[in-house]
Parts: structure tokens; sequence; C-alpha cells
């Protein structure tokens, strides 16, 4: 079983520039079990998106619409 580690909070300022900051308290860093079909699935995922948009930037983001 893999995991899925959450490390930063996305923000969106005003005018729609976004920005990674730290989380604001231990707590919102998190660690989440991963079953391995949850695995399969963002892998396809991830593949169906280099299809629609191109090779994808490895910025941990997995949903960028």
């Amino acid at each position: 079983m893999g995991t899925i580690t959450i490390n930063c909070a996305l923000h969106v300022l005003r005018g729609g520039k976004v920005v990674f900051n730290e989380p604001k308290s231990a707590k919102a860093r998190l660690q989440v079990a991963m079953p391995p079909s949850l695995a399969l699935a963002l892998t396809d995922h991830c593949k169906n998106m280099e299809q629609l948009r191109g090779e994808l930037v490895d910025d941990g983001l997995v949903f960028t619409w």
C-alpha cells in the first residue's frame, strides 16, 4: 500500500496568481494510506492528461484544471 503526502497548501491570490505555502498547522501535514486500486487509477489519469495536454510538469498536482 502506498501513501499520499500532503505537505503544502495551494492559495489563489487576488488577480489569480497561484502560490504554495506551508500548512497553517502541523495537523495539516498528512500522510494518507493509498490502496493499490487508487494508485492504478491515478496512473491512468496522469497518462490520459499527458495525451490531452502533453507532458505533465512534475509539481505534485494530480488535478490541474
